[in-house]
């Protein structure tokens, strides 16, 4: 919409960048497939902003495998919160998601159980979001935040 309009942003911004190995930033797929019409493209990117999504990272499960169920369903996920601030965005159109279900079955997945491939793998930064869960390679324990001074803590079962 700046270049549109011939708005030009000064200041430092951060960067946005992806997260992890395989990933990518969903816009730019969708801008590189062309498939979609530019209307779709603007309805699909006022889900993403709903959502507070930016990259695919953002939208799988822990493991990186496939669509979370939270964004198939249309929701925020409760255990994730943005890092960044977004700006306001009223709850998307049944066309709106629509084109977003679209985008997920034609971009961002390539299968009817909504697997990604190839998968996401290691994680070279911090995700653009915050967790409430931590996982412990060392103990191999698994920690949930309750409140800021307690976590609940999972064992791996052999």
């Amino acid at each position: 919409m700046t270049h549109k309009h011939r708005i030009k942003l000064m200041g430092y911004y951060e960067q946005p960048s992806i997260s992890r190995v395989n990933d990518y930033a969903l816009m730019d797929i969708l801008v590189e497939l062309y498939i979609h019409t530019d209307e779709d493209m603007s309805k699909i990117n006022r889900c993403r902003i709903f959502l507070n999504v930016m990259n695919l990272s953002d939208i799988t499960n822990g493991e990186g495998t496939k669509i979370s169920n939270h964004i198939l369903n249309h929701r925020k996920d409760p255990d994730r919160t943005s890092k960044y601030q977004w700006p306001s965005q009223p709850s998307p159109t049944k066309s709106e998601w629509d084109a977003w279900d679209d985008a997920i079955r034609t971009c961002w997945t390539n299968n009817e159980n909504f697997s990604i491939s190839p998968n996401l793998s290691t994680w070279i930064q911090t995700p653009n979001f915050i967790s409430d869960w931590k996982y412990s390679p060392s103990t191999k324990k698994l920690y949930y935040k309750v409140s800021s001074i307690s976590f609940n803590q999972y064992e791996e079962k052999i």
